[in-house]
Formats: structure tokens, sequence, C-alpha cells
């Protein structure tokens, strides 16, 4: 997993993320994650397979996220964290098998969410007031969805049961 905290600028591309697992805590797991106040991150081109090996084992899995799960205010790169990220780019991964939310925005302002394929996770979730998100282009197997106030911006979706959109 890619765990980049108070990070910009960066683009993580081409990777192949699979089997990961938290077996304490809240038991809620991450393939890739930017949080802690950075910007202008980028994921692109990945394979996240939550559970290749590991399926149906205890915890919840989440693809790829911007925000996380939050982060301390003294570690965010602002110490403040108003956001967990800003202006981040989501663009043509593939993401498969996650428990949970296959793209996950948690405080994450101004995203754009673009030529996505997600088969067999719980979709897309954008949450928080502070977050917002343009989507386009995607495929995912499950709802697009909003969540305490998380604004979404829909182009040309589609979300559906895998079978139908093919």
């Amino acid at each position: 997993p890619i765990d980049l905290v108070a990070a910009s600028g960066w683009t993580i591309r081409a990777n192949v993320i699979s089997d990961f697992i938290k077996a304490e805590g809240n038991r809620v797991s991450y393939g890739a994650f930017a949080k802690g106040g950075g910007s202008g991150n980028v994921f692109e081109r990945n394979l996240v397979w939550c559970g290749r090996r590991l399926r149906g084992l205890p915890g919840q899995r989440v693809g790829l996220s911007f925000g996380g799960g939050g982060t301390g205010k003294a570690l965010c790169r602002d110490g403040r964290c108003i956001t967990e990220h800003d202006g981040g780019i989501m663009r043509a991964n593939l993401v498969v098998g996650c428990s949970d939310a296959g793209i996950y925005l948690n405080s994450a302002a101004n995203t754009r969410v673009e030529d996505n394929t997600l088969i067999d996770t719980t979709g897309i979730e954008v949450r928080f007031p502070t977050s917002s998100a343009r989507l386009d282009g995607n495929l995912v197997d499950g709802p697009i969805r909003s969540r305490d106030g998380g604004l979404v911006h829909e182009g040309d979706n589609r979300s559906s049961a895998v079978w139908q959109a093919f």
C-alpha cells in the first residue's frame, strides 16, 4: 500500500497494489491514499486489487483515497488540515474487489476523477462539505454518492451492475 502524508505534486503511476489488510484499530485499510493537507497529487494507471488472495477476511478495504481516515493537525502540511487534499486527480485506474469504496474522497477539494474502472467495490464516495469532485468517464460497478455534504459534479459516467455496462 501507499501512504502519502503532507506531500504535494507527486504522481503515483502504473503500480500493482494488492492484498492489504489492517489487523488492528478500526480495521479500515487503503490501497493508496494521499492526505495531510497536500495538493496536486495524481493517481494514474494503477491496478488496485484489494482482495486478490485475502478475499473474505475481516476488515474494510478501500481502493484509492484522497483524505483517507483523516490526519492530526500536527502532521498536516499547513498545520491546520482544513482539507485533507486539494486539486488531486485520479485517472485511468482499475480498482477491483474492495469490500468498501473503490474511490473515497474525504475532505478532498477540487478533485477530478476520470476514466477509472471499478469492479466489485461499493462505488465512489465523496464525503464532507470540504469535498468536491468532478467525475467523468468512469465505469463503476456500484453507486456514485455524496455523503455528509460532499459535492459531486457528474459528467458521463456508467454506474450500475457491471454486467449491465458491457
